[in-house]
C-alpha cells in the first residue's frame, strides 16, 4: 500500500530508512510522550525489524514512513495498529510521528487524513483510536483536526497515568 497526499508519500517502512528513524527515534523531545522515551541506535534496528515484520504478515494494519513527496525526505511515520483489549474490546489504533523540524506544517494532520480514509473507505473499519497523553497538546490537535473526539480517560496496564482514548467513527 502506497498512499499519495498533496505533499506526502506514505510508504511501507524499509530497513534503508534506518537514519532517518535513529533521528526520529532518538530524539528525546519527540520521544517525550512514548512510553519506552527515547531508543538507542541498536534499539532503532530491532523497531524496524519488527515493524516491518509486522507489515509482512498484515499490510493493512501496518506503521508507514512518510516521505515528503519529491524529496524522498524521510520524516516520520503513520499508521494502523491492531490494539490489546481497551475495556473489554479490541481496536484498532493510529499512530504518528515525525521529525522535530517538520513539526507545526501540517504534515501529521495530513498523514493522519490519509490514513483515516484508507482504514474506512478501503479497509470498511467501523471505528479508530487513538491514545493520547493528556499533556500532548500537538498530537491532540491533530486528533481533532481529522475530527476525532476523546471518549474518556483510560488506564493501561503498566501506566503511571491515564491516557484519553480519541475516536473517529466511520461515516458510512
Amino acid at each position: 500500500m502506497v498512499i499519495e497526499t498533496e505533499r506526502l508519500v506514505l510508504r511501507r517502512l524499509a530497513m534503508s530508512d534506518h537514519r532517518a528513524f535513529v533521528s526520529l527515534l532518538t530524539d528525546p523531545l519527540v520521544m517525550r510522550f512514548s512510553d519506552e522515551g527515547p531508543l538507542n541506535s541498536e534499539a532503532v534496528v530491532t523497531w524496524l525489524n519488527c515493524q516491518t515484520e509486522r507489515d509482512d504478515h498484515d499490510s493493512d494494519l501496518a506503521l508507514r514512513a512518510i516521505e515528503i513527496k519529491g524529496t524522498a525526505e524521510v520524516i516520520g511515520y503513520c499508521g494502523l495498529i491492531a490494539m490489546r483489549d481497551l475495556d473489554g474490546a479490541y481496536e484498532t489504533a493510529m499512530g504518528y510521528r515525525l521529525v522535530r523540524h517538520c513539526w507545526g506544517r501540517g504534515y501529521a494532520t495530513e498523514a493522519a487524513s490519509a490514513i483515516r480514509d484508507y482504514a474506512f473507505y478501503k479497509l470498511q473499519l467501523p471505528r479508530l483510536v487513538a491514545l493520547i497523553d493528556p499533556d500532548n497538546k500537538p498530537s491532540i490537535g491533530v486528533a481533532k483536526k481529522i475530527g476525532m473526539y476523546c471518549e474518556k480517560a483510560i488506564m493501561l496496564d503498566g501506566y503511571d497515568h491515564p491516557d484519553f482514548l480519541y475516536v473517529i467513527h466511520n461515516p458510512k
